[in-house]
């Protein structure tokens, strides 16, 4: 059971900013942070590119702060408006939207985990922290992390955002040829 209060949870960790491994990995982690927000904003603009007057689709996008039900809302709007007109369209965003839940399952740990120093420098121990109840939290097993670790993430992150870009515009041109009647 995770113990909260353990000395080695209550220490304070800092990157050293003299070791240009550990700056270079401060960057790279405040480069995942600054930029998961553009992936969700990515996924909201294929929504609204389906339907600019969707107000009910905005309201569920932004009811949950979890992306996972921001996923969950978005695949069923355009399923349901997708259907019939460009199933492909379905077929290829449930593939990017897979590569964005193994970029989730990579990146949440880093964000929202115990990290505790690793055996050199430039190398963390990273604990994800699970809310089992109400009243207990628990430690999944230690994943380590360094340079090379967050840079896949950055770079992965690059590749989603340009899968989700080109959708959002192939559904953009989707809904012109149908507005022509050309669909």
């Amino acid at each position: 059971m995770f113990n909260p209060l353990n000395e080695e949870n209550l220490r304070f960790i800092e990157f050293d900013r003299d070791d240009p491994l550990e700056r270079e990995m401060a960057h790279t982690l405040a480069t995942i942070t600054m930029n998961w927000g553009r992936i969700e904003c990515y996924i909201f603009a294929i929504v609204v590119s389906i339907d600019v007057k969707g107000k009910d689709w905005v309201a569920e996008f932004f009811k949950s702060p979890a992306v996972d039900e921001r996923k969950k809302a978005s695949k069923k709007a355009i399923r349901k408006a997708l259907e019939k007109s460009y199933p492909e369209f379905i077929t290829a965003l449930e593939s990017v939207f897979d590569k964005l839940t193994t970029l989730q399952n990579r990146r949440n740990p880093l964000a929202h985990g115990v990290w505790l120093r690793g055996p050199s420098p430039g190398n963390f121990i990273v604990r994800p922290l699970r809310l089992k109840s109400k009243t207990d939290i628990s430690l999944e097993d230690p994943i380590d992390v360094d340079l090379t670790y967050v840079g896949n993430i950055v770079s992965d992150m690059h590749c989603l955002s340009q899968s989700l870009a080109s959708l959002g515009a192939e559904m953009m041109a989707h809904q012109q040829l149908k507005k022509w009647g050309k669909r």
